[in-house]
């Protein structure tokens, strides 16, 4: 069995891991904080009640409204990013479902159908739109002059990153596993825990498994 398959596999257990704990830490001191921190952090209509409170919120986290209506011409440049994450995130699950419906049989192993072209429509959708916005903002913070005011090096290093890691994803997905037939069965793998004797380039580059590694 190869050593360095077998490191990366674990490597990334322990990635996945780490998001859990770190998310679940976190949520634990938010919700340790006051009331008002609280409001100050995420302002939201808390008086008018719960289902007013989730709809604004859910708003505020799908479609950015403060930025559109404060900020029209940035949130021009900044949603295609958002969403192309909310899709590389829809992705994601998609191959997990996928990988589940392989290991219970619903789907075959190496068998193209309508779910996988699915996969890759979300996932190049999405991947072109982090590549669009990316590159839309980074533009942007060099043409505005007061965006260029309030702009440090690792604004751009961060913009210029996730540009090269959608970059990569596309890349990658083309030109080994495009319909992502490889990827499902290395999900279904790590779900059952069992070790493939090589990992798809389509897992080692794509923009979710970077995304892990890099925050």
């Amino acid at each position: 069995m190869n050593l360095g398959v077998v490191i990366t596999q674990h490597l990334l257990y322990i990635a996945i891991a780490t998001f859990v704990i770190t998310l679940l830490i976190r949520s634990f001191r938010y919700a340790r904080m006051p009331i008002h921190l609280r409001w100050e952090t995420y302002p939201v209509p808390h008086e008018e009640g719960k289902v007013v409170e989730f709809k604004e919120l859910l708003s505020e986290l799908l479609f950015i409204k403060r930025v559109f209506y404060n900020k029209p011409k940035l949130w021009l440049f900044t949603y295609p990013l958002h969403l192309g994450i909310y899709l590389i995130l829809t992705w994601l699950t998609l191959l997990v479902i996928g990988s589940l419906a392989t290991i219970s049989g619903i789907l075959r192993l190496n068998v193209v159908t309508p779910y996988h072209y699915l996969m890759s429509v979300v996932a190049y959708l999405g991947a072109g739109l982090i590549l669009l916005g990316s590159i839309s903002l980074i533009l942007y913070r060099i043409i505005n002059d007061e965006m260029r005011r309030y702009t440090v090096p690792i604004d751009y290093f961060n913009l210029i990153l996730i540009a090269l890691v959608a970059i990569s994803g596309i890349v990658a997905w083309c030109s080994t596993d495009p319909l992502f037939v490889n990827a499902v069965q290395y999900v279904a793998s790590l779900i059952t825990f069992n070790i493939m004797t090589t990992i798809p380039n389509t897992i080692l580059t794509s923009p979710t498994m970077l995304y892990i590694y890099y925050f």
